[in-house]
């Protein structure tokens, strides 16, 4: 990186670069799957999270997402009835969830852009943004897929660590101490939602392992060669017929 110039990093993309640099360069240039029904789906739920600013009358969110759902394209006309019952059940489990969450709400669906130092910028956007009883900012960040991380992966998670560095930098104007971050999986198979918490910063033995972690992103962002890395979403990466190590891609030159 050179002196002066700062990265723009977002939380996402902590996570999706430092997983495999190379995925994350040739998604970000054109590279990406268009956008599937479940994309669509996850993103109605999302929206219908989001009226909880404005109301938490059950009914209402779940009369958004009927609304609404014939709006997605499918690809088989026989899903419909499948995937609508999916996507209620999802606000089901965010609507209880949200009723047991003890924490207050601050704002739902915030953007923020905060430099952290010379040389990062993070950019972003919060699901949710709540207070906890002591006072401090909690980042809940709302997943639709169908897996959630291990509690031992959630307390490392790239994405939530970001949030937390980001809310310390004074990204929101409502506070800078950092309650820790939460993700609430709604599209597992489970009876509610999967929830998985990662502890403030302050509570941990290395408090700055989640700054080192979002400056290792944005030197990686900005390195002119990018390592191809096999992880465990290797399986299902649009671009893995040009990586050369799935076994599939090849050189340029090759015959």
């Amino acid at each position: 990186m050179e002196t002066g110039t700062a990265v723009t990093v977002s939380p996402s993309t902590v996570e999706s670069v430092l997983r495999c640099g190379l995925r994350w360069v040739l998604e970000r240039n054109g590279g990406s799957n268009p956008p599937s029904a479940k994309q669509g789906i996850g993103n109605l739920v999302h929206a219908a999270a989001m009226l909880v600013e404005e109301t938490v009358d059950p009914a209402r969110v779940r009369e958004y997402v009927t609304e609404r759902f014939g709006r997605i394209e499918l690809p088989a006309l026989w899903l419909g009835q499948r995937e609508r019952e999916r996507a209620e059940k999802m606000v089901d489990k965010f609507l209880a969830w949200l009723a047991a969450n003890q924490r207050e709400q601050v704002a739902v669906e915030l953007a923020f852009e905060q430099r952290i130092d010379a040389d990062v910028v993070l950019r972003g956007r919060v699901d949710r943004l709540e207070r906890d009883e002591r006072g401090r900012l909690v980042v809940v960040d709302l997943k639709t897929g169908a897996a959630a991380p291990t509690v031992e992966e959630a307390a490392e998670h790239a994405q939530l660590a970001a949030y937390q560095v980001a809310v310390e930098a004074g990204a929101f104007p409502h506070g800078n101490v950092s309650g820790g971050a939460e993700i609430v999986a709604v599209g597992t198979p489970t009876n509610g939602a999967s929830v998985r918490s990662q502890p403030a910063l302050s509570e941990v033995e290395d408090p700055g392992w989640a700054s080192e972690l979002v400056h290792r992103a944005a030197a990686a962002m900005a390195a002119s060669a990018f390592q191809a890395v096999i992880n465990d979403s290797c399986a299902y990466c649009p671009v893995r017929t040009a990586c050369p190590v799935s076994g599939r891609g090849r050189q340029v030159t090759d015959e």
